[in-house]
């Protein structure tokens, strides 16, 4: 039986939709020019996203999950060379704030006073998971080619690049289009095998650094494709480097969509070095210490202030 799009009102109105469509159902294998073009393209992307170096970022994010609304506001200062964070997050529903810090030799947990409840530190190893609720922090150079579950799961750009291959592993697919004709916009498309039978879009703007602006996601059920996820990804230029400003991630299968809208502070330019520090969280009196940074131990440091 032929593999048929499902039209629906939701499906038929996202970008990127048409192009999916004329796509084949089968992998296809492109020419050497045209995977060569496609590659040099992707390594443009790459080059675009990794400028991204330093920043001062504050985000409103509003996330829709399963009929329920709840808006965040958090900030981020970060140092990829350096491998240094620094997270505060706001929730709106239930008004706490909390802090993640990575600093030079550990990670800080900080969960800051609640009506009679003191400010609380946490100190952690520097790598290992964290069980607490949104902690980690966003690597703001995937945005434009995650999906809702790697933005959600904060994975990074590394872990991203490893996939997003012109024949990568059989959950990207095979690179199986390149259309150039819409200029300034570039679609890739890869296809999934029979026993995998999806097709992903990824649109670069040519005219912004190859930055991607969007990715559109369809799986079949074996008689129809259904729509997935989708995003979309503005993007701007600070400080000769783009930098993404407002983006909407939807994952269809899971009912959860995610707005943010992003205002720099700054780009690429040098940090205080006291923000990734203990010092620089400016830590009230009474702030009590726990460390957590043996495994199976955890104990009473002191008190700010004493």
């Amino acid at each position: 039986m032929l593999t048929i799009f499902l039209m629906t009102v939701t499906l038929a109105a996202t970008p990127g939709i048409e192009e999916l469509e004329r796509a084949p159902v089968e992998p296809v294998k492109l020419s050497q020019a045209d995977l060569e073009k496609a590659q040099s393209y992707l390594t443009r992307m790459w080059e675009t996203l990794d400028s991204l170096q330093t920043g001062d970022v504050t985000v409103t994010e509003k996330e829709a999950i399963a009929g329920q609304d709840n808006t965040y506001h958090f900030r981020e200062w970060f140092s990829h060379p350096q491998d240094l964070v620094r997270y505060d997050v706001m929730r709106s529903r239930r008004p706490n704030r909390t802090s993640f810090v990575r600093t030079a030799e550990e990670r800080l947990l900080v969960f800051w006073s609640q009506r009679d409840s003191p400010t609380t530190v946490v100190r952690l190893p520097r790598e290992g998971p964290l069980s607490y609720d949104r902690t980690d922090p966003v690597d703001f150079r995937t945005l434009g080619v995650a999906n809702g579950p790697i933005y959600r799961s904060r994975l990074p750009l590394a872990w991203i690049q490893e996939r997003v291959k012109l024949n990568g592993p059989k959950t990207t697919g095979t690179l199986s289009v390149i259309d150039e004709s819409t200029e300034p916009y570039i679609d890739l498309i890869w296809v999934g095998e029979s026993s995998q039978k999806f097709k992903t879009l990824l649109r670069l703007d040519a005219s912004q650094g190859y930055t991607p602006i969007l990715r559109v996601h369809v799986r079949s059920d074996g008689k129809q494709y259904h729509l997935k996820s989708h995003s979309e990804t503005t993007w701007e230029k600070k400080n000769k480097t783009w930098i993404p400003v407002r983006v909407h991630i939807e994952n269809i299968n899971l009912t959860f969509s995610h707005d943010l809208k992003l205002d720099w502070k700054s780009v690429n330019e040098k940090l205080p070095p006291h923000t990734f520090t203990m010092e620089g969280l400016e830590l009230p009196k009474g702030t009590t210490i726990t460390n957590e940074k043996t495994k199976g131990q955890s104990f009473h440091e002191g008190t700010v202030g004493d």
